[in-house]
């Protein structure tokens, strides 16, 4: 199958492979927001059960982005992984609103 320029395969002329916007990842206690996301086509991936602040930072969120409810506990890895922190503290703890938001 033929590539176009940012390297996607070409399904037809002016059709390409359906793919997600984007990837985050969200904090456990988050997890809720995973079904809202993925509607609105943002693919979201949370960390195992019972890994630790630090084994997310560094297995699952280096360079990309994390949403997190305890952004705190995050900021001290933030710089030396290189995560974007999206901190969720202070918004609507309802899912579809927060997912509008990311959107």
């Amino acid at each position: 199958m033929p590539l176009n320029s940012w390297g996607v395969i070409m399904l037809h002329r002016e059709k390409i492979e359906a793919m997600s916007r984007g990837s985050v990842i969200i904090d456990e206690n988050i997890s809720y927001l995973q079904v809202e996301l993925g509607k609105r086509n943002i693919r979201a991936v949370t960390p195992l059960l019972g890994m630790t602040d630090e084994q997310i930072a560094e297995k699952m969120a280096m360079h990309k982005i994390l949403i997190t409810n305890n952004s705190k506990d995050f900021l001290r890895y933030a710089l030396e992984y290189e995560i974007g922190l999206i901190a969720v503290e202070n918004l609507p703890k309802d899912p579809s609103l927060l997912a509008v938001i990311f959107n």
